[in-house]
């Protein structure tokens, strides 16, 4: 079984290439509340640990004066709970609010990259091998309250990549990487599904020009009105109601957004050739 279709053909060093022109920016969600909370109170807490080293200081040396070496003693613990504690930290909020400044993804002609902690990883689209797309809707009184999307990446030279809810406008960004990355998984992939290797979406799945057949049960492209994902299933709903639909659990699936790439796409499905 094939599961991969570069997976015996892989270079040992990945080649250096240029992802092309940037086209958009997806910072972390509320990057720039982060930024600047972080830096006004890190300044904040630097500013008061030094004031208040600087007048417990001068309070010591006036008692000093008055009652002895005695009355240090008071002093010192607050002192040195400034220095040792709030300056420290302080000066770690600061580091890690500069670490942290250009946190995102960015989407480029050729493919995107992750910064994170001053550190940037490139992915091009044609790396790519699989991916899937999670939306997690949340429905209250029968509307829409809210969305996670979750998107998941399998490419050459790079380890497992889960994009999480945390970006600025998760669809749009989910919505870029699959219209760039579905043209090129599927002409990755069509040699694969010509000679029958369905251990590309699931073992027990199988396309071709007549229809989808899953666990021996077969639909034909103009035999089903509805195409849905709920609850935790893929569901292909049947024009002939006395026809059992066909449901495949989602976590069984790999290349989700590939699968229905091609079932939405007439012109795409002529094209398999088994």
């Amino acid at each position: 079984m094939v599961k991969n279709p570069s997976q015996n053909m892989r270079p040992i060093e990945k080649k250096k290439e240029n992802p092309g022109n940037s086209i958009k920016v997806f910072p972390v969600r509320n990057r720039n509340v982060k930024r600047w909370l972080g830096l006004i109170g890190g300044i904040f807490l630097i500013l008061s640990s030094i004031v208040g080293v600087v007048l417990l200081s001068i309070r010591a040396w006036q008692t000093f004066q008055s009652h002895g070496r005695a009355i240090l003693v008071t002093q010192l613990p607050l002192a040195l709970l400034l220095l040792l504690f709030v300056l420290p930290l302080s000066i770690l909020i600061i580091i890690w609010v500069k670490r942290h400044w250009n946190d995102g993804i960015i989407v480029y002609e050729q493919g995107f990259s992750k910064q994170r902690n001053m550190k940037t990883q490139t992915w091009l689209w044609t790396e790519v091998d699989q991916l899937d797309t999670r939306i997690h809707r949340s429905v209250f009184g029968g509307s829409e309250v809210n969305s996670r999307v979750e998107i998941s990446i399998e490419a050459q030279y790079h380890p497992p990549l889960k994009i999480k809810n945390k970006y600025e406008n998760m669809a749009e960004l989910a919505q870029m990487i699959r219209n760039n990355t579905l043209p090129v998984l599927y002409q990755k992939y069509l040699p694969l599904m010509a000679n029958k290797e369905h251990t590309i979406f699931h073992k027990n799945i199988a396309l071709n020009q007549r229809g989808i057949t899953y666990n021996q049960n077969h639909l034909n492209w103009l035999e089903f009105d509805a195409v849905e994902t709920h609850r935790g299933n893929l569901t292909f709903k049947a024009n002939n109601q006395n026809d059992a639909p066909i449901i495949i659990p989602l976590k069984q699936i790999k290349n989700l957004d590939l699968l229905l790439f091609i079932i939405h796409n007439p012109g795409i499905r002529d094209n398999l050739l088994y």
